[in-house]
């Protein structure tokens, strides 16, 4: 197994090996052994980070570290892993289906629990609901309108959360609480995507933006830079609060430089 150096991450681990005692990867304070072959730790980490996080080593690393060393850990066995980028697509159907069965405290319940950050807003104020979001007809893109400004708000899109949340909550207080939700939304059917959402995010936690995003004040650029980051880019230059430039990989080496000088810190902006 080649040492930790070649893998760009002097500054986490101090090396990788390999020994009778099966796989060993020593991190700064302690050292971590693998009882399985390389082969199959590198399998089982493709398919779950659970497997490293519960690890001693995921106990000593953030999940930035974890997440770091899983990918350190693959890139250079090809052979073994890249077959495994098949089984990388979301099924959305799999999670797409209402479960009609659960009862309507239950739902509260995971309301309470995943939402808490969206229920002290007050949506009488009209600055908590002052944009809406629609799909412009020439481009068929994301546009944000403000509500007491603009016509459109009858083509709005499902993503005022917060508010949806908010008022699904209000509903099911209102409701029995051993009501099944399949009963609840024959008589309320407009809460159905609502209640999808929250059934995902009880299984998902990080399947919502936990912000407003109708508020008056809030920034479009700041959901841009979030979902770009996950494509590699380091250099942010906004041309307002509703675009902005991007560098991707920005003083990443060429593969042809790989093999020379010390590309340990290309990732972290000069």
């Amino acid at each position: 197994m080649p040492r930790a150096q070649d893998f760009w991450t002097r500054s986490l681990l101090a090396g990788v090996s390999s020994s009778a005692g099966g796989p060993m990867i020593q991190c700064r304070r302690r050292a971590f052994r693998f009882s399985q072959p390389i082969s199959s730790v590198l399998r089982t980490l493709s398919r779950s980070r659970r497997s490293l996080a519960g690890h001693a080593l995921g106990r000593e690393l953030s999940l930035e570290g974890q997440e770091f060393t899983v990918s350190l850990l693959l890139e250079p066995h090809g052979a073994l892993v890249d077959e495994l980028a098949e089984e990388m697509s979301a099924d959305e159907g799999a999670v797409f289906d209402i479960d009609g069965s659960r009862t309507c405290g239950e739902l509260l319940s995971d309301i309470e629990h995943g939402y808490a950050w969206a229920l002290d807003l007050n949506f009488a104020q009209p600055e908590k609901a002052g944009l809406f979001w629609y799909v412009s007809e020439e481009k068929l893109e994301p546009r944000l309108g403000v509500r007491a400004e603009e016509s459109g708000a009858d083509l709005e899109q499902p993503l005022a959360v917060a508010r949806d949340v908010s008022e699904l909550r209000a509903a099911l207080r209102a409701a029995p609480s051993g009501e099944r939700v399949g009963i609840f939304l024959m008589r309320e059917p407009q809460y159905r995507h609502t209640v999808r959402r929250v059934q995902i995010m009880a299984r998902y936690p990080y399947a919502e933006i936990r912000d407003n995003l109708i508020d008056r004040s809030m920034r479009a650029v700041d959901i841009l830079r979030y979902k770009l980051a996950f494509f590699g880019v380091t250099r942010f230059d906004p041309r307002s609060d509703k675009w902005l430039r991007i560098t991707l990989y920005q003083g990443a080496p060429f593969p042809s430089e790989l093999g020379t000088g010390d590309w340990d810190d290309w990732i972290w902006p000069a």
